[in-house]
């Protein structure tokens, strides 16, 4: 009886050893997508996959690997049928659990998020959490740009765009989770981050080489696509939207030349203040720590201070008239009026932002002169060293 017993859990052991073997993978055999892009084009969906080669992420001492990177291009009626055409030539099971990343072109905007939404929530490996952005690039191209250094694509902009922001803040990345909260709130205008190749800023070895870069921002209101505005028109976003991080602004001296102030750290509130003649009123406060990046006179303290303030007004200032002019409220004031005053924002909902007005006050410290930051303004302020 014990030698049936015994050759019975033999077998049943054998047994669970042979299906574990068949169901296993080696990482090495999986294909692992770490973006997607969507557009739309000649009638059908566009879907772009990308996929990096596990050996230039993870290497060896002393081996070299060139970055692969595979872009793979199907299309369909829906984006569904696009999935089901790039299976048609996948060598290995593709795992879409570790996309980091979504691109979207400006025709898919102009057509409507909705289908490429509903698709992104349906499917049980997506999450939430990738970085979103929009391009007026060609896909197959954006996913396609390497890092420096022949760095794969997951050492750029595309997938860490937190990184770079911690030493310049042009504009603020966003989460999918982030954008949808932001797209289906009543009133509320957000924004998507543009991004766009740049052919001239970077050479290797005396050779042009393609990098990334922020382009501007692609505007929303409750799932309507608004418009794109170029960085250069958008500057003074970087001071009104949460997630700038240190960031620069150039203050005139009077002399055709810049004083560079670095903010290092800053505080924004938005507030309805009330209605007056039919006006409503609104007020910007910013709460500013900055330094001195550079010193092109002896401009004294208070002057620059001062100065530092207009600049800070009339970038906000110019935000929001373009903003009026283009009917598109880029300083999310409609969410806002929604939020404290509900039946204003019913009544004038459609025309609120042409009888808005926007004061701003800007409470700015320059505490230090970067090459002496132990060495604090207010110090020396207190000792009668400076006006």
């Amino acid at each position: 009886m014990k030698r049936v017993v015994n050759f019975i859990l033999c077998f049943v052991l054998l047994l669970t050893c042979v299906a574990c073997e068949s169901d296993m993978k080696e990482i090495q055999n999986l294909n692992f997508a770490t973006a997607l892009g969507v557009d739309f084009k000649d009638g059908k969906y566009q879907l772009y996959v990308q996929l990096v080669g596990l050996d230039s992420v993870a290497k060896t001492e002393g081996e070299k690997s060139q970055a692969q990177t595979y872009v793979s291009t199907s299309s369909g009626k829906t984006l569904l049928d696009a999935y089901f055409e790039l299976y048609k030539s996948e060598q290995e099971v593709i795992i879409f659990s570790h996309i980091s990343t979504i691109v979207v072109s400006e025709s898919i905007l102009k057509r409507g998020l909705n289908h490429v939404l509903d698709e992104l929530t349906r499917y049980y490996e997506y999450r939430l959490t990738p970085w979103i952005f929009a391009t007026k690039d060609p896909l197959d191209k954006v996913l396609s740009t390497l890092g420096l250094f022949k760095q794969s694509s997951l050492e750029t902009l595309l997938h860490h765009p937190d990184r770079s922001s911690k030493q310049s803040t042009m504009i603020r990345p966003i989460k999918l989770y982030q954008f949808f909260r932001e797209l289906f709130e009543p009133g509320k205008t957000t924004f998507l981050p543009g991004i766009t190749i740049t052919e001239n800023q970077w050479e290797n070895n005396q050779k042009k080489e393609p990098k990334l870069t922020y382009s501007g921002a692609f505007f929303f209101k409750e799932m309507n696509y608004k418009g794109f505005f170029s960085l250069d028109a958008i500057k003074g976003i970087r001071w009104t939207s949460a997630g700038t991080k240190r960031a620069s602004l150039k203050v005139p001296d009077g002399e055709n030349q810049d004083t560079i102030i670095i903010i290092d750290n800053i505080k924004t509130k938005k507030k309805l203040l009330g209605s007056e003649g039919g006006k409503y009123q609104f007020e910007v406060q910013l709460d500013v720590k900055a330094s001195i990046g550079n010193k092109v006179n002896d401009q004294k303290y208070n002057k620059l201070l001062a100065e530092t303030k207009k600049n800070f007004t009339k970038e906000i200032k110019d935000l929001f008239q373009l903003g009026v002019e283009e009917g598109v409220d880029i300083l999310d004031l409609g969410h806002i009026l929604y939020r404290n005053d509900f039946e204003s924002w019913e009544k004038d909902k459609e025309n609120y932002l042409e009888k808005s007005e926007v004061a701003v006050n800007a409470d700015v410290t320059i505490q230090h002169a970067s090459a002496f930051k132990n060495k604090r303004f207010e110090e020396v302020k207190e000792r009668g060293k400076t006006d």
